[in-house]
């Protein structure tokens, strides 16, 4: 298990607060459901998509798929990964690259703190 953090808008919040956390349909790392390793950094994304809505995971990632050393493929849940990790370039206001990690099945996910409007 490992501690993750995932930054949005509040307008998601009643519904994440509603056990319905819905993946990402599409994302640079494929579907499912997207944290960074900082909460710094989640906390800048969340800001970046106004009203910032944060929530702190455990997360099991089991095997992970590590798109910056294997290759750029959206294809790796269906190759017996769980999760994918990569350096995500600057955005959001973050200045340097930064981890994020995509988790394919929301079974693997525990919320254990919100916070934020």
């Amino acid at each position: 298990m490992v501690r993750l953090y995932h930054g949005t808008n509040g307008d998601n919040a009643a519904s994440i607060l509603s056990g319905n956390l819905r993946p990402s349909a599409d994302g640079r790392l494929g579907a499912g459901f997207y944290f960074a390793t900082s909460k710094a950094d989640a906390e800048a994304v969340a800001k970046h998509r106004q009203h910032p809505f944060l929530l702190t995971c455990e997360v099991e990632l089991g095997n992970v798929y590590d798109w910056d050393a294997r290759g750029a493929d959206k294809t790796w849940s269906t190759l017996g990964f769980h999760a994918a990790k990569a350096m995500h370039p600057p955005w959001a206001g973050i200045a340097r690259p930064f981890q994020e990690i995509c988790v394919h099945d929301l079974s693997r996910i525990t919320i254990i703190h919100v916070e934020g409007e």
